[in-house]
Protein backbone atom coordinates (compact mmCIF):
# COMPACT_ATOMS: atom_id res chain seq x y z
CA UNK A 1 0.00 0.00 0.00
CA UNK A 2 1.10 3.72 -1.06
CA UNK A 3 2.05 6.02 1.86
CA UNK A 4 2.43 9.11 2.22
CA UNK A 5 5.80 9.92 4.21
CA UNK A 6 6.86 12.78 6.20
CA UNK A 7 3.59 14.52 7.80
CA UNK A 8 5.84 15.76 10.67
CA UNK A 9 8.96 16.15 11.25
CA UNK A 10 11.72 16.15 13.59
CA UNK A 11 15.27 15.55 14.25
CA UNK A 12 17.26 12.58 15.15
CA UNK A 13 21.34 13.32 16.35
CA UNK A 14 23.45 10.39 17.91
CA UNK A 15 27.21 10.83 18.02
CA UNK A 16 27.32 14.69 16.55
CA UNK A 17 25.19 13.39 13.31
CA UNK A 18 21.98 14.61 12.96
CA UNK A 19 19.27 14.52 10.43
CA UNK A 20 16.01 15.87 10.23
CA UNK A 21 13.47 12.67 9.51
CA UNK A 22 10.05 11.94 9.67
CA UNK A 23 8.62 12.23 13.45
CA UNK A 24 7.11 8.66 13.19
CA UNK A 25 10.58 7.10 12.52
CA UNK A 26 12.39 5.70 15.58
CA UNK A 27 15.67 4.54 16.54
CA UNK A 28 15.77 0.63 15.44
CA UNK A 29 19.72 0.14 16.10
CA UNK A 30 22.65 1.50 16.71
CA UNK A 31 26.43 0.28 17.42
CA UNK A 32 30.10 2.09 17.08
CA UNK A 33 31.75 4.77 18.12
CA UNK A 34 31.96 8.54 17.06
CA UNK A 35 34.52 7.43 15.08
CA UNK A 36 32.99 4.23 13.33
CA UNK A 37 29.08 3.62 13.83
CA UNK A 38 25.91 2.80 12.64
CA UNK A 39 22.32 3.79 13.38
CA UNK A 40 18.59 2.26 11.67
CA UNK A 41 15.45 4.22 11.91
CA UNK A 42 12.05 2.22 11.82
CA UNK A 43 8.36 3.25 10.75
CA UNK A 44 5.59 0.77 12.22
CA UNK A 45 6.13 -0.88 8.50
CA UNK A 46 9.84 -1.23 7.67
CA UNK A 47 13.68 -0.14 7.97
CA UNK A 48 13.41 3.70 6.40
CA UNK A 49 16.77 4.80 6.77
CA UNK A 50 19.85 3.55 7.41
CA UNK A 51 23.72 5.52 7.61
CA UNK A 52 26.76 4.46 8.80
CA UNK A 53 29.98 6.89 9.56
CA UNK A 54 33.72 6.27 9.49
CA UNK A 55 36.61 8.68 10.04
CA UNK A 56 39.35 7.29 7.30
CA UNK A 57 43.11 8.43 7.20
CA UNK A 58 43.08 7.37 4.28
CA UNK A 59 42.30 10.02 0.89
CA UNK A 60 38.73 8.66 0.07
CA UNK A 61 36.62 10.74 -2.03
CA UNK A 62 33.13 10.49 -1.36
CA UNK A 63 32.67 8.41 -4.98
CA UNK A 64 35.29 6.11 -4.00
CA UNK A 65 32.93 5.30 -1.00
CA UNK A 66 29.93 4.79 -3.28
CA UNK A 67 31.92 2.70 -5.38
CA UNK A 68 33.06 0.65 -2.81
CA UNK A 69 29.35 0.44 -1.15
CA UNK A 70 27.94 -0.66 -4.76
CA UNK A 71 30.25 -3.28 -5.17
CA UNK A 72 29.34 -5.37 -1.89
CA UNK A 73 25.92 -4.13 -1.96
CA UNK A 74 25.30 -6.07 -5.54
CA UNK A 75 27.46 -9.00 -4.56
CA UNK A 76 24.86 -9.45 -1.78
CA UNK A 77 22.12 -9.13 -3.48
CA UNK A 78 22.79 -11.70 -6.22
CA UNK A 79 23.79 -14.05 -3.33
CA UNK A 80 20.19 -13.74 -2.34
CA UNK A 81 19.16 -14.16 -6.08
CA UNK A 82 17.37 -10.33 -6.26
CA UNK A 83 17.51 -8.13 -9.21
CA UNK A 84 19.76 -5.39 -8.76
CA UNK A 85 19.43 -1.98 -10.52
CA UNK A 86 21.42 0.89 -9.44
CA UNK A 87 22.22 4.39 -10.81
CA UNK A 88 25.60 6.53 -9.80
CA UNK A 89 25.74 10.46 -9.66
CA UNK A 90 22.22 10.79 -9.74
CA UNK A 91 21.06 14.89 -9.70
CA UNK A 92 18.61 15.14 -6.58
CA UNK A 93 20.16 17.58 -4.35
CA UNK A 94 22.75 20.43 -4.84
CA UNK A 95 25.05 20.89 -2.14
CA UNK A 96 27.71 23.27 -2.89
CA UNK A 97 30.88 23.37 -1.72
CA UNK A 98 30.62 19.66 -0.46
CA UNK A 99 32.18 16.52 -1.58
CA UNK A 100 29.08 14.38 -2.55
CA UNK A 101 27.65 12.02 -4.34
CA UNK A 102 23.59 10.91 -4.88
CA UNK A 103 22.55 7.53 -5.87
CA UNK A 104 20.05 4.88 -6.30
CA UNK A 105 19.44 1.27 -5.70
CA UNK A 106 17.20 -0.97 -6.14
CA UNK A 107 17.14 -4.89 -4.82
CA UNK A 108 14.92 -5.94 -2.12
CA UNK A 109 13.82 -2.72 -1.57
CA UNK A 110 14.40 0.38 -3.59
CA UNK A 111 16.10 2.96 -1.82
CA UNK A 112 17.80 6.67 -2.53
CA UNK A 113 21.66 7.02 -1.49
CA UNK A 114 23.89 9.57 -0.64
CA UNK A 115 27.61 9.66 0.74
CA UNK A 116 28.79 13.45 2.09
CA UNK A 117 32.60 13.62 2.84
CA UNK A 118 33.56 16.29 5.07
CA UNK A 119 36.84 17.88 4.94
CA UNK A 120 36.82 19.40 8.43
CA UNK A 121 36.61 16.14 10.28
CA UNK A 122 37.43 13.89 8.41
CA UNK A 123 34.02 11.74 8.64
CA UNK A 124 32.27 10.00 5.51
CA UNK A 125 28.89 9.42 6.01
CA UNK A 126 26.65 6.80 4.15
CA UNK A 127 22.60 7.83 4.11
CA UNK A 128 20.04 5.93 2.44
CA UNK A 129 16.00 6.01 2.60
CA UNK A 130 14.38 2.93 1.89
CA UNK A 131 11.02 2.69 0.32
CA UNK A 132 8.86 0.63 -1.40
CA UNK A 133 7.11 0.93 -4.85
CA UNK A 134 4.15 3.73 -4.92
CA UNK A 135 5.87 5.20 -1.94
CA UNK A 136 5.95 9.48 -2.35
CA UNK A 137 9.57 9.68 -0.64
CA UNK A 138 11.36 11.84 -3.14
CA UNK A 139 10.48 15.05 -1.44
CA UNK A 140 11.32 13.40 2.07
CA UNK A 141 14.19 11.75 0.40
CA UNK A 142 15.64 15.34 -0.37
CA UNK A 143 15.11 17.36 2.87
CA UNK A 144 16.75 14.65 4.56
CA UNK A 145 19.92 14.75 2.45
CA UNK A 146 19.99 18.89 2.70
CA UNK A 147 19.54 18.41 5.86
CA UNK A 148 22.54 15.89 7.06
CA UNK A 149 25.45 17.66 9.47
CA UNK A 150 27.99 15.25 9.90
CA UNK A 151 29.35 17.04 13.06
CA UNK A 152 28.87 19.68 15.88
CA UNK A 153 28.50 23.11 15.34
CA UNK A 154 29.97 24.19 19.00
CA UNK A 155 31.93 22.77 21.40
CA UNK A 156 28.99 20.34 22.81
CA UNK A 157 27.26 17.23 21.02
CA UNK A 158 23.42 17.22 20.69
CA UNK A 159 21.44 14.05 21.15
CA UNK A 160 17.53 13.01 20.27
CA UNK A 161 16.13 9.89 20.07
CA UNK A 162 12.73 8.78 21.43
CA UNK A 163 12.27 12.55 22.13
CA UNK A 164 15.27 12.42 25.08
CA UNK A 165 17.10 15.61 24.20
CA UNK A 166 20.37 16.76 25.93
CA UNK A 167 23.71 17.40 25.42
CA UNK A 168 27.19 16.15 26.26
CA UNK A 169 30.36 18.10 26.05
CA UNK A 170 32.43 17.40 22.67
CA UNK A 171 35.05 15.23 24.52
CA UNK A 172 32.50 13.00 26.74
CA UNK A 173 32.85 9.54 24.56
CA UNK A 174 29.76 7.15 24.70
CA UNK A 175 30.48 4.09 26.70
CA UNK A 176 27.55 2.51 27.96
CA UNK A 177 23.73 2.48 26.87
CA UNK A 178 20.33 0.86 27.53
CA UNK A 179 17.52 1.54 25.50
CA UNK A 180 14.71 -0.36 27.36
CA UNK A 181 11.04 -0.07 26.78
CA UNK A 182 10.10 2.55 29.38
CA UNK A 183 13.96 3.18 30.80
CA UNK A 184 16.71 4.67 28.81
CA UNK A 185 20.24 5.54 30.36
CA UNK A 186 23.33 6.67 28.40
CA UNK A 187 27.01 6.60 30.62
CA UNK A 188 29.45 8.81 29.58
CA UNK A 189 33.05 9.61 30.05
CA UNK A 190 35.36 11.96 29.96
CA UNK A 191 38.80 10.81 31.35
CA UNK A 192 37.95 9.64 34.28
CA UNK A 193 35.09 11.91 35.35
CA UNK A 194 31.44 10.50 34.06
CA UNK A 195 27.95 12.03 33.14
CA UNK A 196 24.84 9.63 33.40
CA UNK A 197 21.39 10.33 31.93
CA UNK A 198 18.49 8.32 32.51
CA UNK A 199 14.83 8.88 31.74
CA UNK A 200 11.80 6.36 33.24
CA UNK A 201 8.26 6.86 31.85
CA UNK A 202 5.17 6.10 33.99
CA UNK A 203 6.11 8.03 36.41
CA UNK A 204 2.79 8.81 38.55
CA UNK A 205 2.92 5.13 38.43
CA UNK A 206 6.82 4.84 39.86
CA UNK A 207 5.57 7.16 42.69
CA UNK A 208 2.27 5.67 43.89
CA UNK A 209 3.74 4.23 46.71
CA UNK A 210 7.12 5.74 47.03
CA UNK A 211 8.38 9.51 47.65
CA UNK A 212 10.70 10.87 45.05
CA UNK A 213 13.72 10.68 47.62
CA UNK A 214 13.25 6.68 48.07
CA UNK A 215 12.65 5.82 44.29
CA UNK A 216 16.09 7.56 43.53
CA UNK A 217 17.83 5.58 46.51
CA UNK A 218 15.98 2.33 45.58
CA UNK A 219 16.97 3.01 41.16
CA UNK A 220 20.45 4.36 41.86
CA UNK A 221 21.62 2.25 44.99
CA UNK A 222 24.49 0.09 43.72
CA UNK A 223 25.89 3.89 42.56
CA UNK A 224 25.05 6.01 45.63
CA UNK A 225 26.83 2.90 47.77
CA UNK A 226 30.34 4.03 47.00
CA UNK A 227 29.29 7.36 48.84
CA UNK A 228 28.56 9.41 51.46
CA UNK A 229 25.71 11.69 50.35
CA UNK A 230 23.10 14.00 51.60
CA UNK A 231 20.08 15.59 49.19
CA UNK A 232 18.51 18.64 49.22
CA UNK A 233 14.79 19.33 48.08
CA UNK A 234 14.99 22.26 45.26
CA UNK A 235 12.55 23.17 42.62
CA UNK A 236 13.48 22.38 39.10
CA UNK A 237 11.83 24.26 36.14
CA UNK A 238 9.07 23.88 38.51
CA UNK A 239 9.10 20.45 39.44
CA UNK A 240 9.80 18.29 42.48
CA UNK A 241 13.53 18.18 41.98
CA UNK A 242 16.07 16.76 44.82
CA UNK A 243 20.13 17.32 44.62
CA UNK A 244 22.17 14.55 45.99
CA UNK A 245 25.74 15.70 46.45
CA UNK A 246 28.73 13.51 48.12
CA UNK A 247 32.70 12.48 49.13
CA UNK A 248 33.81 8.95 48.04
CA UNK A 249 33.53 6.69 51.12
CA UNK A 250 36.94 5.75 52.84
CA UNK A 251 35.81 2.42 53.95
CA UNK A 252 36.34 1.18 50.84
CA UNK A 253 39.91 -0.50 49.24
CA UNK A 254 42.44 2.10 48.98
CA UNK A 255 42.14 0.89 44.75
CA UNK A 256 39.19 1.51 44.47
CA UNK A 257 39.43 5.06 46.17
CA UNK A 258 41.74 5.63 43.79
CA UNK A 259 39.40 4.68 41.08
CA UNK A 260 37.12 6.57 41.98
CA UNK A 261 38.23 9.49 43.68
CA UNK A 262 35.83 11.67 42.48
CA UNK A 263 32.64 13.99 43.70
CA UNK A 264 29.03 13.02 43.04
CA UNK A 265 26.57 15.31 42.20
CA UNK A 266 23.14 14.27 41.00
CA UNK A 267 19.77 15.66 39.99
CA UNK A 268 16.82 13.58 40.00
CA UNK A 269 13.15 15.49 38.90
CA UNK A 270 9.87 14.44 38.28
CA UNK A 271 8.18 15.91 34.70
CA UNK A 272 4.53 15.64 35.31
CA UNK A 273 3.63 16.86 31.55
CA UNK A 274 5.60 14.06 30.14
CA UNK A 275 4.90 11.37 33.18
CA UNK A 276 8.52 11.02 33.49
CA UNK A 277 11.46 11.04 35.88
CA UNK A 278 15.11 12.04 34.72
CA UNK A 279 18.10 11.77 36.14
CA UNK A 280 21.24 13.42 35.59
CA UNK A 281 24.44 12.25 37.46
CA UNK A 282 28.51 13.48 37.36
CA UNK A 283 31.22 12.15 39.17
CA UNK A 284 34.31 14.33 38.68
CA UNK A 285 36.80 16.48 40.53
CA UNK A 286 35.24 19.43 42.62
CA UNK A 287 37.20 21.95 40.22
CA UNK A 288 35.29 20.20 37.38
CA UNK A 289 31.45 19.43 38.77
CA UNK A 290 30.20 23.21 38.06
CA UNK A 291 31.03 22.41 34.81
CA UNK A 292 29.61 19.39 33.78
CA UNK A 293 26.12 19.90 35.99
CA UNK A 294 25.35 22.75 34.18
CA UNK A 295 24.56 20.23 31.76
CA UNK A 296 21.40 19.06 33.30
CA UNK A 297 19.69 22.73 32.17
CA UNK A 298 20.16 21.37 28.54
CA UNK A 299 17.69 18.20 29.38
CA UNK A 300 14.48 18.62 27.40
CA UNK A 301 12.20 17.20 30.09
CA UNK A 302 8.66 18.54 27.76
Amino acid sequence: MAKTIGAEWTDFCWHGVSVDVPADWELGAASGTADSGYIRLDDTDMVRLEMRWEKSKRKLTAKDVVTNHLKQAEKEAKQARQKVRSKRDISFVKLDGVDYECFSFDAEYQSFGMVRRCEECQRSVFIRVMYRKGDSIRAAAKRIFRSLRDHPSGDTVRWHFFDLEFETPCEAELKERSLKTGCLEMLFKRGRDELEFARVSLAEMQLQKKSLKSWFEEFYSKRLRAYRASCEEEEFRGHESLVYTGKARLLYPIVTLLRIRRDLWARVWHCPESDKLYVYRVTAKPAETPELAAFADRIDCH
